[in-house]
């Protein structure tokens, strides 16, 4: 594969031209906001954004740019560039320009303590140190060395410890191969030697501590292929009109078709993308493919391809790139739109959330975010007219029904954590089903789920076939897309939302059922099926593959890389298995996280332990993976959640601080419910040094509810003695009944070796799907895999419950 920087240089080069296209094109000057973001930009970015030749696009990347670069999303100000705005006149003031190396270190990490002149005539290069005992997001002591200009017109730049002596001393008086020079007879020689011992290199520290984070600026090249407008054309025949056919949630339906005349013959591809403006800001971009059916009947009869948008009422200027697929041929158009109130006027809320789509919502209102234990009451929310009853479900079995609100139910969700499915279900005079409801209790902030509210539950009257999901992404997932299939045949792919769009009804035998089918951007995937015109409710596809992921090692404890199918036996209960898929999982995302014991015992040892798992994230870690750390003493606190950014995780990582009690079980359990309803490959790392004290959850219920989510935890003990064998005995248990691993070391610098040898098995390991031929029950299933392969031994979960 060719390496992405050699991909993008003709791409940086053809920016470059565009953006003096750009500017005579209407495009306002970019000096502003260069101006401010400069520092920060990349040359990429910077090269993005002198191309948009508009001014509601350059707007839309600076939002999006300071969006990218946000240290805490979830908190409603964006640190970095509050910050950053606030320490500009400092700077200015100070330095004169941005261009300094020393404005953008003021801007990202405050002041210094103290400023140290680096003033040694004849012997070292002028500049200046600067002395920090902590900044924003670094919690250590450093300096920085800036060197001042050799020419008059050139700003101050940052040394960096790796150039060595050889960068600051004049006239080459240092040795190459010396870190530092000579400081003997310079004024403070005694105080510049002891800043240079702090020295650091600015770029990897800011980086490591998230100080400093430069994303993957995807985010840009994709405003590029947002850019449809600019002017109307015609090279593809088509008729555009738009209606707004009703509301929902406050906003207006609006539904552009455009009917197109294709070509001769063959299947039909088109691409359409969009955007939506009012005055100087973008409002949306969107984009679809749609590969409509061909209409029955002589010669190529014109094919109607619909997209759906929710406004606000408002004046719009809409631009829309449709493109031919099959022959290239395209056509722009750009145009205003008045779009109206919904119907009922401004206050009016249309959201349908039924499966007859009569009106009706109902939702439940349940604890998701953490373990739940004992009783607990759940509310079920209702919206409509015409409920007789709202029956409540647990696993399944009917436990009662309200006939009026509140419709509230306490439910019994026994001692110890388990997975449980709550269902409530709203119902007419009649007995027919209007709206319902599912959540899992205990089954994690990470459900993804995809359920088709439309079509109606009814025989299809028109051409038309609404399609409307509901796409509940997991916590910290984009929804990469939806595919929408009109029986076997994919009709249309959404990229945002609203997931909905009117489809083309089939021809009389080509499609009995409506698919639509959700992708993750990080792998994963959810579906709903309806029946078209049987009055029957659709029911999600359910095939029952058993999906586990095995290690293979050899007699020395080494993965093998190399594996072959024949070699590979699985049985359930004892019975072989057919297995239906096995693959190395190469390149498959991983969710990784780090379970750190912060108890008063670890006071010693916890900052090397802070630097191994950083230095195992950096390594583990590609674009696709995600990895969370979890620490614990006598309470259990999620530091980072799931992220793909390594500044976060280090920032997470930095400066714990060591007290209290071990509650080992209680944050297993924790951890393995914030890992509940991923799919995929999954594995914690829990690092303890010492045996469970003040858990609320015993050791028999911890292991049950681990068996139950699937996770592979890997337990690294810290000092753990041989006698008393209870705390060894544990962690190894955890580990072989999960499919992980267990190690023991007696120093903390031991732990690079042992994060080098879990990433090593993770990387190798191989993904094993059957289908089990119990589809009845709900008690543990056993699951032995045995290699056919002299002194080779597989590892993976010793069973599951369905």
């Amino acid at each position: 594969m060719t390496p992405l920087p050699v991909l993008l240089l003709p791409f940086a080069l053809a920016l470059a031209t565009a953006a003096v296209a750009a500017e005579s094109d209407g495009a306002a000057p970019a000096t502003d906001f260069l101006a401010v973001a400069g520092p920060l930009l990349s040359d990429e970015e910077r090269a993005i954004y002198l191309a948009l030749g508009r001014d509601y696009r350059r707007a839309a990347f600076e939002r999006r740019f300071w969006a990218s670069r946000d240290p805490f999303p979830e908190t409603p100000v964006n640190e970095l560039e509050v910050r950053w705005r606030e320490r500009m006149p400092e700077a200015l003031e100070q330095f004169g320009t941005l261009e300094d190396a020393r404005a953008p270190v003021l801007l990202l990490a405050g002041r210094p303590r103290a400023r140290l002149a680096l003033d040694c005539p004849g012997r070292l290069r002028p500049g200046e140190i600067w002395i920090y005992d902590s900044a924003d997001r670094i919690r250590e002591s450093f300096a920085l060395v800036f060197l001042a200009a050799e020419r008059d017109d050139e700003a101050f730049r940052l040394w960096r410890p790796a150039e060595g002596a050889a960068a600051i001393a004049l006239d080459g008086g240092a040795d190459p191969s010396a870190p530092l020079p000579a400081l003997d007879g310079c004024p403070r020689a005694q105080d510049l030697a002891a800043a240079f011992s702090l020295a650091a290199d600015w770029e990897e520290l800011a980086r490591r501590h998230g100080a400093l984070f430069r994303p993957d600026p995807v985010w840009a090249r994709d405003l590029l292929t947002e850019t449809p407008a600019g002017g109307s054309t015609a090279a593809l025949a088509a008729s555009i009109e738009y209606a707004f056919p009703g509301g929902r949630g406050g906003r207006t339906v609006v539904e552009g078709t455009l009917v197109v005349l294709p070509p001769g013959d063959g299947e039909l591809a088109y691409r359409l993308e969009g955007e939506v403006v009012q005055g100087s800001s973008l409002v949306e971009s969107f984009r679809y493919r749609l590969d409509p059916l061909r209409t029955p009947g002589p010669g190529s009869p014109p094919v109607p391809l619909r997209f759906e948008r929710l406004l606000p009422a408002g004046n719009y200027l809409i631009a829309l790139r449709l493109v031919d697929l099959t022959t290239g041929a395209e056509l722009r158009d750009e145009r205003p739109l008045d779009v109206p109130f919904p119907p009922g006027g401004p206050a009016a809320e249309r959201e349908v959330e039924s499966a007859e789509g009569g009106g009706v919502a109902l939702r439940l209102r349940a604890p998701l975010d953490r373990l739940v234990t004992g009783r607990h009451r759940i509310a079920a929310e209702l919206r409509g007219e015409g409920v007789a009853r709202v029956a409540f479900r647990l696993d399944g079995r009917p436990l009662l029904a309200k006939t009026r609100p509140p419709y509230e139910v306490e439910f019994d969700f026994g001692a110890a954590p388990r997975p449980h499915r709550v269902e409530a279900v709203a119902i007419d005079a009649r007995g027919r089903e209007l709206a319902r409801d599912l959540v899992v209790v205990n089954g994690g902030p990470h459900r993804f789920s995809l359920r088709l509210v439309e079509p109606a539950v009814a025989p299809l009257a028109t051409d038309r076939v609404p399609v409307r999901a509901v796409v509940e992404a997991p916590e910290g997932e984009r929804i990469e897309r939806v595919e929408l299939h009109l029986g076997e045949h994919r009709a249309a792919v959404l990229f945002q939302p609203p997931w909905s769009l009117t489809l083309q009804a089939p021809a009389a035998g080509r499609a009995d059922w409506v698919r639509a089918i959700a992708y993750l951007e990080g792998g994963g995937a959810a579906e709903d099926v309806r029946l078209l015109g049987s009055g029957i409710p659709g029911e999600a596809l359910d095939v029952d593959l058993v999906e586990i992921y095995a290690s293979a090692l050899d007699r020395r404890g080494r993965p093998i890389d190399d594996l072959a199918l024949a070699e590979v036996e699985v049985r359930e209960e004892g019975e072989p298995m057919e297995i239906r898929r096995f693959e190395r999982v190469e390149g498959r995302p991983i969710h990784a996280g780090v379970l750190i014991d912060v108890s008063a015992s670890m006071a010693e040892e916890l900052w090397e332990a802070e630097k191994a798992a950083y230095v195992f994230f950096e390594r583990v870690l590609t674009p696709r993976d995600r990895a969370a750390v979890v620490i614990f003493s006598d309470d259990v606190r999620l530091a980072a959640r799931f992220t793909g950014r390594l500044d976060v995780l280090a920032g997470a990582l930095a400066g714990l601080e060591a007290r209290g009690d071990t509650r080992l079980h209680d944050a297993v359990a924790f951890a393995l419910h914030y890992f509940s309803g991923i799919r995929g490959q999954r594995a914690i790392v829990l690092l303890s040094d010492g045996f469970d004290s003040g858990s609320r959850l015993g050791f028999a219920d911890t292991l049950d509810y681990a068996r139950r989510t699937g996770v592979a935890i890997y337990a690294i003990g810290l000092g753990v003695p041989t006698n008393p064998p209870e705390g060894r005995l544990a962690l190894d248990q955890l580990a072989r009944e999960t499919g992980g691993r267990s190690f023991y070391i007696e120093r903390v610098n031991e732990l690079e070796r042992v994060y080098t040898s879990i990433e090593r098995e993770l990387r190798a390991q191989y993904l094993i799907a059957y289908q089990s031929p119990r589809s009845e029950g709900s008690s543990f299933r056993e699951i032995e895999v045995e290699l056919r392969r002299a002194g080779a031994e597989a590892r993976t979960i010793r069973g599951y419950y369905p």
